[in-house]
């Protein structure tokens, strides 16, 4: 409302709710093969990076099923830097943009490399970033991220965007896996990114989102069982509902006391 835009909030992935690899295979998602993270993300893929990746890639198919032609998609832990300028930094950043051909538009990110270029005074081609807070995609972009096999191939969604960037890549910064990502996707993404940013993370963003590995209930995807384990608990003459329902919530790795902690991943959607 302060930004005076319109906004469709959609429903996201919790990562909390996958239990079990069935649980993937259910939505027709899984790891790129041999996945164990890689030298600046050294870990292999939570349940939290899980559901934020099939959050935004169920925001690309709403964009295809719907023709939206560009899409500012916003993560529930986004923090405008400055309210009062938003809308005229961001439309002075669109008007710089004319002229470019591009699929995506960061509003928000971390570099982790060198950028490429500068292509205005507000724009640039920017190296493998981090952060999915806050971008804008268009219905050509949200079709490559569709057509590029990722949901069966997931890694962090921070690292996909980079890699199927149409620029070169730093090799370090997936190493191992640089080559193997760029041999197997489809790496024709047109990325821009507006410098400074508009938007950053909210504080406190990294200890309470989901993809955070330090959250009580993130596990990792490869650690799951296969399939679903019975729940089995003592029964209590005289115990309460409340009491049995949150003993039951805790056999499928899920505490009550600790819904109002629990950061989703929902994405907003400007178009």
């Amino acid at each position: 409302q302060s930004l005076r835009m319109c906004a469709n909030i959609l429903n996201a992935v919790d990562g909390d709710g996958i239990v079990t690899q069935d649980d993937l295979v259910e939505k027709e998602a899984g790891v790129f093969p041999g996945y164990e993270g890689h030298d600046m993300h050294n870990i292999t893929l939570t349940t939290g990076e899980a559901g934020c990746f099939m959050s935004h890639y169920s925001i690309w198919k709403h964009m295809v099923d719907r023709h939206i032609p560009y899409a500012l998609i916003l993560e529930d832990d986004f923090h405008v830097l400055n309210v009062s300028s938003f809308r005229h930094d961001l439309y002075k950043a669109l008007d710089q943009a004319k002229g470019h051909y591009w699929d995506l538009m960061y509003l928000s990110r971390y570099p982790v490399a060198l950028d490429h270029k500068r292509i205005s005074e507000n724009l640039c081609i920017p190296g493998f970033s981090y952060w999915t807070v806050a971008y804008i995609l268009s219905l050509n972009g949200a079709k490559k991220l569709l057509n590029s096999d990722g949901l069966r191939n997931m890694v962090g969604l921070d690292d996909f965007l980079s890699i199927l960037a149409s620029e070169p890549i730093d090799p370090q910064c997936c190493f191992p896996y640089t080559k193997r990502y760029r041999s197997f996707f489809n790496c024709n993404l047109k990325r821009i990114a507006v410098v400074p940013p508009l938007i950053m993370p909210a504080t406190g963003a990294f200890f309470l989102s989901d993809t955070a590995t330090m959250r009580k209930h993130t596990r990792f995807i490869a650690a799951l069982p296969v399939h679903a384990q019975p729940c089995v608990r003592r029964w209590e003459k005289g115990s309460k509902a409340r009491v049995a329902a949150a003993r039951f919530a805790r056999c499928r790795g899920h505490d009550e006391d600790d819904d109002e902690a629990r950061h989703g991943e929902s994405l907003r959607v400007l178009a």
